[in-house]
């Protein structure tokens, strides 16, 4: 088969820069109709193939329409880009983005052409025998005002344009090619379309791991390529993501403080302060053993995670189970919330939640307020 297919892409960026009414472009791609709205239409400026007579090949729709939406497809391809209007030449650009212009002289002029294809309600076209440098497609929506439910929202995603046209008749022997438009190369186009939809799979597989691109449903799969423990739903899709677009790192260096300070980094947004209770032992005597002991544990499996922030009880549930799966065999993590209020013999750190004040002068109504550090006193 003739692998050098190409295509365009109209997404809704595309389309809203051609000619539209009644339609909502929404921040997601999606195109819905304006609320209450029982028509919408269409048309895209031209779709330059950059060769003439190109013979075009297929036109599929990305498309979410009920059984109560009736949609049609206009079709147009021509070598030229103007024609003649009412006794003047205008370009199919100027007239079919005129304001002034009705609707149904559009879709007169696509539909009337010698190369053009209208189609009723299908989200995929073959255009045998559609030949022409430019292409021109138009959609228009519309339903019947006492049957349109308002509340389900009709949306087109995307559109793809293939070109040139592929047929599986040209293999053949020349006998089979005498008569162009018979039944058998339109039988034939079936098939070819199949094999274009099984080869584009097969061009995008790379998308499967690719970790922006991949479906939602295939990163637990990934993430067990990748020998983590994901178990329990515990994150959600763009936790996900960001753990296994580290999960190498992640691996590499697991058990270490290193990989333990990168996993809160990365869930969390603040670098953490690792305190390891058996590195502490020479900063131990007699007179604070206890303290110590009370403030970093007693076991020299423990270490201690310090965060200068608060996490609510789902937060706090994830980072346990993620610090669980990377840290040393055999240790038992704490983890520590500081506190902006502190006071000594507790976890209280210089430059971090506490700092040293002096008393300063200060007049009431003056662009003075009371805070935690101003004391009244006599």
């Amino acid at each position: 088969m003739n692998q050098n297919i190409q295509r365009f892409y109209l997404n809704s960026h595309i389309i809203k820069d051609g000619y539209h009414e009644s339609l909502d472009f929404c921040n997601d791609g999606r195109i819905l109709l304006k609320n209450n709205k029982t028509y919408g239409f269409f048309i895209t400026k031209k779709l330059d193939s950059s060769k003439t007579a190109t013979n075009w090949g297929r036109v599929v729709i990305d498309a979410n329409f009920s059984q109560d939406c009736e949609y049609n497809i206009y079709i147009m391809a021509s070598d030229e880009l103007d024609f003649r209007y009412e006794n003047k030449i205008i370009t199919y650009d100027d007239f079919f983005n005129s304001k002034e212009i009705q609707t149904k002289e559009k879709i007169l002029v696509l539909s009337s052409s010698g190369q053009s294809k209208v189609q009723k309600n299908s989200k995929d076209i073959l255009l045998l025998g559609l030949e022409g440098r430019y292409l021109w497609l138009a959609l228009e929506i519309k339903y019947a005002t006492l049957n349109y439910n308002f509340e389900q929202q009709e949306s087109l995603n995307n559109i793809l344009v293939y070109f040139p046209g592929d047929s599986l008749i040209k293999y053949l022997p020349e006998i089979y090619k005498k008569n162009k438009d018979n039944f058998f190369e339109r039988y034939l186009a079936i098939f070819s379309s199949m094999n274009k939809d099984y080869q584009r799979k097969v061009d995008s597989v790379c998308d499967l791991i690719d970790i922006d691109k991949t479906s939602d449903s295939a990163l637990i799969l990934l993430s067990q390529w990748l020998g983590l423990d994901i178990n329990g739903n515990f994150l959600n899709n763009n936790q996900l993501r960001i753990l296994i677009k580290n999960a190498r790192y992640l691996n590499q260096y697991k058990g270490t403080i290193d990989v333990i300070i990168k996993v809160v980094e990365l869930f969390i947004g603040d670098k953490p302060i690792i305190i390891e209770q058996i590195k502490i032992r020479e900063y131990i005597n007699s007179n604070n053993f206890n303290l110590y002991q009370e403030l970093y544990g007693s076991d020299p499996h423990e270490f201690l995670i310090i965060l200068n922030k608060n996490l609510n009880q789902e937060m706090f549930y994830q980072l346990k189970i993620l610090i669980n799966m990377f840290k040393p065999a055999r240790t038992q993590p704490i983890i520590i919330f500081l506190e902006q209020k502190c006071k000594l013999d507790s976890h209280c750190y210089l430059d971090i939640n506490s700092r040293l004040s002096s008393n300063i002068d200060c007049v009431l109504d003056q662009d003075r307020y009371l805070d935690t550090n101003v004391i009244l006193s006599k």
